[in-house]
């Protein structure tokens, strides 16, 4: 995906920047396990045993280690405004803490089959409580938009 990622924005006149790691709040562990799936779409920390789809073997599956470093530090540090959440179940723990406040809007694609119904709703509860409002206009389930509040 970093290649893919590279060559799309040198196609488009842009050089980036790309690091694989796990963005954790207030991490502990410089590595962690991250599980690769055939489809790395649906790759994630959850293990082998965790795995969402039946059909999935252990053989099928690889546990790499990834670098972890502190999700708010890396957003403050490049002055992210525009947040696009899509990771499979981590979006409980990335956003149910306050955000840095360079963070304006906030596009999250929900996971409830991987996290339950409640940790979906305490985030979303959390958003709303740390000053972002659901842009339900501009939404379209299971990815919904949030922006922050003027002041």
């Amino acid at each position: 995906m970093a290649d893919v990622a590279r060559k799309t924005a040198l196609g488009n006149g842009h050089t980036i920047e790309v690091h694989n790691v796990v963005l954790l709040h207030d991490p502990v562990e410089a590595v962690t396990d991250f599980y690769v799936q055939p489809d790395f779409r649906v790759s994630s920390l959850r293990s082998l045993t965790e795995a969402r789809t039946s059909d999935e073997s252990p053989a099928e599956l690889q546990m790499i280690q990834v670098p972890v470093v502190d999700a708010y530090r890396t957003i403050a540090s490049v002055k992210a405004s525009y947040l696009m959440v899509d990771i499979e179940g981590g979006e409980i723990e990335l956003l149910r803490h306050p955000l840095p406040d360079c963070v304006t809007t906030v596009c999250v694609d929900l996971h409830a089959d991987a996290t339950g119904i409640d940790a979906q709703s305490e985030m979303l509860a959390a958003l709303l409580a740390h000053g972002f409002d659901l842009d339900i206009g501009h939404s379209d389930l299971p990815a919904l938009l949030f922006r922050r509040r003027s002041s």
